[in-house]
């Protein structure tokens, strides 16, 4: 469309993304099931070419990938689920922030992250906190996966819990596992 533009919209609840035009078929997307929406392309001459670069898949799986994505986030439940919105000029999608407003850590707890950590380190202790309730143990390369972070920067943030006296950990190396010091804990409050 001309004259206009993508806008990202950064909330601390949410993110919300404004593209300019609507569905290829005039609908609204609400009004369809996203599991039922079909590859239909404005471009097929393009849309091929970024295909064979690689830039893009074929089968237009895209808002059902974004939802099988959001689904797998620690934290995650129904009231979060990705919302999408479009009319005949715009498409908009909410995806809405797995961390925010969780419950709190104890205070014991509460007191030693609040005043020791960035934001990175408090989102990456409620996510190690959110799989921590999950399961038994966690390990480098499951919180390296939820976190989106390097293996090495995922050892370094353990370590540095360790060290606060909020996990323990039994092994050496890749078999190496995290466990919570204190069972009650929950997530931090960022």
């Amino acid at each position: 469309v001309l004259g206009s533009e993508v806008h990202i919209n950064m909330y601390d609840d949410r993110l919300e993304i404004s593209s300019p035009g609507g569905m290829f078929d005039g609908k609204a997307v609400q009004e369809h099931t996203i599991a039922d929406i079909g590859s239909m392309r404005r471009n097929p001459v393009i849309a091929d070419l970024f295909h064979r670069m690689k830039f893009m898949e074929r089968r237009g799986s895209g808002l059902k990938k974004i939802i099988s994505e959001t689904e797998k986030l620690p934290g995650y439940n129904e009231s979060l689920k990705p919302v999408f919105y479009s009319d005949g000029s715009s498409f908009r999608v909410i995806l809405k922030n797995v961390n925010y407003g969780t419950t709190k850590v104890s205070d014991k707890v509460s007191d030693k992250v609040s005043d020791k950590l960035n934001e990175k380190e408090k989102c990456f202790f409620n996510v190690l906190m959110t799989l921590a309730k999950q399961h038994d143990f966690v390990t480098t390369k499951v919180v390296a996966e939820a976190t989106g972070m390097p293996e090495a920067t995922t050892r370094r943030y353990l370590a540095k819990f360790s060290k606060m006296d909020i996990i323990v950990s039994d092994g050496k190396n890749r078999s190496k596992k995290y466990y919570l010091k204190n069972t009650s804990m929950t997530e931090a409050n960022p």
